[in-house]
């Protein structure tokens, strides 16, 4: 026999309707914010002291899919970090940026908002996620039709997207940026001072440090990580950007 709803069960659905609203109006697109979300951003900007963190793609590759047992812990630990930025209450912590295909944007905030209680995540997320939606495959920022492709766009409007993005950080206040993510892959074999980066880390980094001071995170992840000359390419990275 079917069980009527009682007026506890309704304060309780009514509860978590309210509660999932709260958590969905966390995700915020970087580029659409309102007055006040721009206000309470630059005072979260101020507040770190133009600090912010920005992950490139943080799931383009499942860490439930992955096979390596080193290559997985890796994408667990981006997974975990992120997770705690977003779920962690604290005006210490500096604002998160996510860089992530138009396409995927749902499945970012799946991921963050799915509880894991076995790693102590609730998935109620309380802090705010900004979302900066990219190309396909690429970490070119896009605006408008963001189902085209990386090809569909030519140089200058590359160079139109970028610098917008530009514009909106240092409208926030942004004077520094740690970049995370994936990939980090890096140009041929190792040289004395070669650090060239590229992927879609690289490329970020090679396109804001001209107007920001930029700083490589540990959270970074390559399919190439396992390679015998990868690591030492990464201190490297991460030496010149300290």
């Amino acid at each position: 026999m079917r069980r009527e709803p009682q007026p506890a069960d309704q304060l309780q659905e009514s509860a978590d309707s309210e509660m999932l609203e709260e958590i969905e109006e966390r995700f915020k697109n970087f580029f659409e914010l309102s007055e006040e979300e721009e206000g309470s951003l630059r005072e979260k900007v101020e507040q770190s002291r133009g600090l912010v963190r920005i992950f490139v793609h943080p799931y383009f590759v499942e860490h439930e899919k992955e096979w390596n047992e080193e290559s997985k812990k890796k994408l667990l630990s981006i997974d975990r970090a992120l997770r705690i930025l977003a779920l962690t209450d604290s005006e210490k912590s500096p604002p998160v940026l996510c860089m992530e295909e138009s396409g995927k944007m749902g499945e970012l905030k799946q991921r963050l908002k799915t509880p894991d209680y076995q790693e102590g995540f609730s998935g109620e997320v309380k802090n705010d996620v900004y979302i900066i939606p990219t190309a396909k495959s690429d970490p070119l920022p896009v605006f408008d039709d963001s189902r085209r492709i990386r090809s569909d766009y030519s140089e200058q409007e590359e160079a139109e997207n970028w610098k917008r993005l530009t514009l909106q950080l240092k409208k926030m206040g942004v004077k520094k940026v740690l970049v995370g993510g994936m990939f980090l892959d890096f140009f041929g074999p190792e040289k004395e001072g070669d650090t060239d980066a590229w992927g879609c880390v690289g490329r970020t980094i090679e396109l804001l440090e001209k107007d920001f001071k930029v700083q490589l995170s540990n959270l970074t992840y390559s399919e190439r990580g396992l390679e015998e000359d990868y690591e030492p390419k990464r201190k490297k990275l991460r030496k010149k950007f300290k």
